[in-house]
């Protein structure tokens, strides 16, 4: 890519915007598939080292998905990260709650696994789907604030 070209605010926002997509999907997937596979694990240790993998993954996702979480507004920040750790709080409340009914109606820790596999493949591909890497306060090519 020439000097030229790559000052161009198009394509450096089109570029940002692969990559964020990128290590989202990644992330997603991949953990989504480490939780698939924690049901055939035979041991113990292969469980373990298939939640390690999930976690692994989770850390590509936060490089592309939280990037964009705080670039999305210059002016609202706090707003939006303030409501966003809201939404994640409450999810981590439930979620033991969720878990717990699960496993008393269905009795299965393998079926409680790939649900979770599911719903972080679905998301990755929202995500690859939906995701962008526009400021909502900048006019479209703007890159940096004057």
């Amino acid at each position: 890519i020439g000097a030229k070209n790559s000052s161009d605010p198009t394509r450096v926002m089109h570029r940002l915007q692969l990559l964020r997509k990128g290590f989202t999907l990644v992330g997603f997937l991949g953990a989504g598939c480490a939780m698939f596979l924690i049901s055939y694990a035979q041991s113990p240790f292969m469980a373990m080292c298939m939640l390690c993998t999930e976690a692994s993954f989770n850390a590509l996702h936060a490089s592309g998905f939280k990037a964009n979480y705080q670039d999305l507004t210059e002016s609202h920040r706090g707003l939006l990260g303030g409501f966003g750790n809201t939404v994640a709080t409450l999810a981590s409340a439930l979620g033991p709650i969720l878990t717990a009914d699960l496993l008393m109606e269905y009795h299965s820790w393998p079926l409680l696994f790939s649900m979770i596999g599911v719903i972080f493949c679905s998301m990755g591909g929202a995500y690859a789907c939906l995701g962008n890497a526009r400021s909502l306060d900048r006019p479209v090519g703007r890159i940096q604030p004057k």
